[in-house]
C-alpha cells in the first residue's frame, strides 16, 4: 500500500529518487529533500489545527519538525487513483532516541521542554482540554467492570487468575490517585491551560525523537491535544522508568534536564507525581485483554502483566523517594 502512495508526489511537483520504509510510512528522497508519505484517515479539521501548531512552532524557531506540505491545490491531503488518502511531510534523517543511552534520554527531555515553552495555540469553540479526573474515573470503572467479568467466567486462564489476585490492590492505587487529584489544584490548572491554549505533543516517546549529531527533532504530532504539559512529561518518564527499573537517579537527571529549560510550577510537580502514581500500565494491560479475543491471549501479553508486577515494589519505592510517601503510605505488597 505504501508503494502506491508514491503517485501522490506528482500533486506536489516532486519526484522520488529513492525510497525506503519508515515506521508506518514511506520515506522518499526527492529533489526537494527527504519527504514522508503517510496514510491518512483522520479529520481534515483536526489536521488543519495540527498544521497550525507546527507552523507556530516553526515561527518560534523550531527548525526540525515534520511540517505537513500542501499540494498544488492547497490541500494538506492527497488521494491517489485507488482512493487512498495520504499526507506528505518534510522528513528529517536521524536515528531514534536510544532508550539505553541516558544522555539520549536526557536530551529528549530537554527537547520536550523547548517545545513546551512554545506549544500554545488559541483554542476554538468545542476544543476543551482533556480532563484527567474524568479519565481516571473511567479507568477505575473499567477495571471494576473487567473484575466483574472475570469473576463470572467459569473457566479462567492463567492471566485471569493473575488479574484477580492483584486487581484489588491496583484498584486501591487508582482510587487514591483520583482522590488526590480531586483535592489538588488540578481543576484550576486545567482551566488555566484552556485559557492559554496549552498543548501537548500527545505521543512523546523514543520513536518520535530523532537525533543526528548535536541536532534533535520531534516528529509525529498526530496525537497533539490541549492539556497540561505534565501529560507529555509523565508519558515519557514512565516509559523510560519501566525500561530502567524505576531508576531514581535517571529520573532526577531527566527532570533536571527539563527544568534547565522550563522549570515546573508547584502545581505541575504535584500533578506529575499523581500521574506517575496512577497504575496506568495495569489498566492498559487489562483493558487490552478485555477488548480483544480472550481465547487467543498471547504469552507476550501475560509477560507484560508479570513484568509490571515484578516492578511494583521498585515503582512504589521510587515514587515515595522522589515525591514523598503520601503517594503510597504504609502499603505493603
Amino acid at each position: 500500500m505504501y508503494d502506491k502512495g508514491l503517485s501522490v508526489l506528482e500533486r506536489y511537483g516532486l519526484t522520488s529518487q529513492a525510497t525506503y520504509r519508515g515506521r508506518g510510512a514511506l520515506i522518499c528522497e526527492t529533489q526537494a529533500g527527504l519527504k514522508q508519505i503517510k496514510p491518512f484517515e483522520g479529520s481534515a479539521k483536526r489536521l488543519e489545527r495540527q498544521n497550525q501548531l507546527l507552523e507556530h512552532l516553526q515561527a518560534c524557531g523550531h527548525e526540525h519538525l515534520d511540517i505537513i506540505l500542501r499540494n498544488e491545490e492547497g490541500s494538506l491531503t492527497s488521494t491517489d487513483k485507488e482512493g487512498y488518502t495520504y499526507l506528505v511531510k518534510n522528513w528529517w534523517d536521524g536515528r531514534e532516541c536510544d532508550v539505553k543511552n541516558q544522555e539520549d534520554v536526557c536530551r529528549g527531555m530537554q527537547q520536550l521542554a523547548r517545545l513546551h515553552k512554545d506549544m500554545f495555540l488559541k483554542t476554538e469553540q468545542g476544543e476543551n482540554p482533556e480532563n484527567l479526573i474524568e479519565t481516571y474515573q473511567k479507568h477505575n470503572q473499567g477495571m471494576k467492570k473487567i473484575r466483574s467479568y472475570v469473576r463470572r467466567r467459569r473457566q479462567k486462564n492463567d492471566f485471569e487468575y493473575l488479574f484477580l489476585k492483584h486487581v484489588e490492590r491496583y484498584l486501591s492505587y487508582g482510587t487514591r490517585a483520583l482522590e488526590q487529584l480531586e483535592h489538588s489544584g488540578y481543576s484550576e490548572m486545567r482551566w488555566q491551560c484552556w485559557e492559554n491554549g496549552t498543548a501537548c505533543h500527545g505521543e512523546y516517546n523514543q520513536h518520535n525523537i530523532l537525533m543526528r549529531g548535536e541536532q534533535i527533532a520531534a516528529v509525529n504530532f498526530d496525537h497533539f491535544r490541549f492539556e497540561d504539559q505534565t501529560a507529555d512529561i509523565a508519558q515519557f518518564m514512565r516509559k523510560m522508568m519501566e525500561k530502567h527499573g524505576w531508576n531514581k537517579g535517571l529520573a532526577e537527571d531527566m527532570l533536571e534536564a527539563y527544568s534547565s529549560v522550563r522549570p515546573l510550577s508547584h502545581e505541575e510537580w504535584n500533578c506529575l507525581a499523581i500521574r506517575l502514581s496512577y497504575p496506568e500500565k495495569f489498566w492498559k494491560v487489562t483493558s487490552f485483554y478485555y477488548n480483544n479475543n480472550k481465547a487467543f491471549l498471547s504469552s507476550r501479553h501475560q509477560e507484560k502483566m508479570v513484568n509490571l508486577l515484578r516492578q511494583e515494589t521498585l515503582w512504589q519505592e521510587f515514587m515515595n523517594s522522589l515525591f514523598g510517601n503520601s503517594l503510597f503510605p504504609d502499603n505493603p505488597i
